[in-house]
């Protein structure tokens, strides 16, 4: 995956931001 470090911060924040709303639309759903 460290492979490439052309643009690591990009792919980190934009596989964050997806865990993270992955995470809160699977909690949302659950609470509801």
């Amino acid at each position: 995956m460290a492979t490439e470090p052309a643009v690591p911060g990009f792919l980190s924040i934009a596989v964050t931001i997806g865990l993270v709303i992955a995470t809160g639309l699977t909690l949302f759903a659950g609470y509801r």
